[in-house]
């Protein structure tokens, strides 16, 4: 820089002009554009969790999310009013005013209220950030110095960046931040923002359906009927082996049931699970399944060391031979009984193939994936049928073996969505 010229700027910070310092500020910070993007990329995956398994909590945990980011995003914005006022009360009322002074000796700030000045040499700054009426120079510890392009003389704006550029050594590549990255990533979180509402809006006016693929819970559409009207209907989807004693008995626990629980309940998912939960030997406890047409079990498995096994068993079931698993074989070698962990398998022969199913060791809770993993490998190979799956909204499950058009027509009638996952 020639030592001759020298650059001045006069700057008085009144309220818009010291929140354009502070987003200019802000968007040098990398912090703030790490944690931003470590943002968005956590409502992507939000978004997608939502999307690929039809998770209810996923999707009012990213509407939370959008919500609390919004309104800490306000109030750090009613901060910067505060700090605002607080500085202002410390110069007598009056807007802040500070000389910058640049020449070849450094930068000199002047606050002409208190006479304060504070000198800063030129390698001392790491980044200079560009706003519409402001340079303003970062330094370490989070100092800054603030040049106001309209009140800039001894040469202009262009002059003077390019002389910064020249002995700011300490700047990074030798770049001007323009700061507006930092409105693009306001318009990109307020685009998420606004998506989170209107998402939160069709879910609701979709009755909880919205990305619907994976199994789910509408509670009570044939609540109205008694539990034998249900069972016609079910028959008339091709569900039967109702028994009058299974209908008997589910209205009378029916009609016991204070009115505070009814509406918790689906009395058609009360049926299915009542004619797919399958019998156990009082002796042996051995399971077995009880339907061809629908097969239901607790995720809380009662015979851990054969949860695999009893499961493809009951979808076996389901298939009218179709589905003739055999050589069935759980391997337990990979448990941590005391603990409840480790892994565990399940391997068997169909249709002259060989298949293994993995999953995690939950003590006895049923690891959900398997019922994706087993689909991937009916569906490719079944013509058209694959497993289809509904929840209790608890810890129940109905798999069925059906088609498209028939899981079309069973939800028409029952109000039940079905899907090829339990999310």
């Amino acid at each position: 820089m020639d030592h001759d010229l020298e650059f001045t700027s006069t700057v008085i910070y009144d309220l818009p002009l010291y929140r354009e310092f502070q987003r200019g500020a802000l968007a040098a910070m990398t912090y703030r554009t790490v944690t931003q993007w470590v943002l968005v990329g956590c409502l992507a995956c939000l978004i997608w969790m939502m999307v690929d398994t039809g998770s209810t909590f996923a999707f009012l945990f990213l509407a939370v999310c959008l919500l609390l980011a919004a309104g800490i995003r306000w109030i750090c914005g009613q901060g910067g009013d505060v700090q605002y006022k607080r500085i202002l009360s410390n110069s007598g009322g009056q807007p802040p005013r500070t000389v910058v002074a640049i020449s070849g000796g450094g930068i000199r700030m002047e606050n002409t209220y208190n006479g304060n000045i504070n000198h800063f040499e030129f390698h001392r700054v790491r980044k200079i950030v560009e706003t519409q009426n402001l340079l303003i120079l970062m330094m370490e510890y989070q100092q800054g110095v603030v040049i106001d392009k309209r009140t800039l003389t001894g040469g202009s704006v262009e002059e003077l960046k390019r002389d910064l550029l020249t002995v700011c050594t300490g700047v990074k590549k030798k770049k001007i931040r323009t700061g507006k990255n930092a409105r693009i990533r306001g318009i990109l979180f307020g685009i998420l923002f606004a998506a989170g509402l209107l998402l939160c809006l069709f879910q609701w006016v979709s009755g909880g359906r919205l990305f619907m693929r994976y199994g789910g819970n509408t509670v009570g559409k044939l609540n109205g009927l008694t539990y034998e009207e249900i069972g016609e209907k079910l028959e008339t989807l091709g569900i039967g082996g109702i028994g009058d004693e299974t209908v008997d008995g589910l209205q009378k626990a029916w009609d016991a049931l204070p009115e505070e629980y009814r509406q918790y309940s689906d009395k058609t998912i009360d049926l299915l699970t009542a004619l797919g939960y399958g019998t156990y030997d009082p002796e042996t406890w051995a399971w077995s399944p009880s339907s061809s047409d629908v097969y239901a079990f607790d995720m809380e498995v009662l015979n851990v060391d054969s949860m695999y096994t009893d499961f493809l068993r009951g979808v076996a079931a389901l298939g009218d031979g179709e589905l003739d698993f055999a050589d069935l074989e759980e391997n337990l070698d990979r448990v941590n009984w005391e603990q409840g962990t480790g892994k565990r398998s399940v391997s068997f022969t169909w249709n002259g193939e060989s298949f293994c199913l993995n999953a995690e060791m939950m003590n006895d809770w049923f690891d959900v994936r398997v019922l994706d993993d087993l689909n991937g490998i009916l569906a490719p190979r079944c013509g058209g049928k694959q497993l289809y799956f509904a929840s209790d909204g608890g810890q129940m499950i109905l798999v069925f073996y059906r088609d498209q058009a028939w899981a079309d027509s069973f939800e028409d009638v029952t109000g039940i969505p079905l899907g090829i996952r339990i999310g």
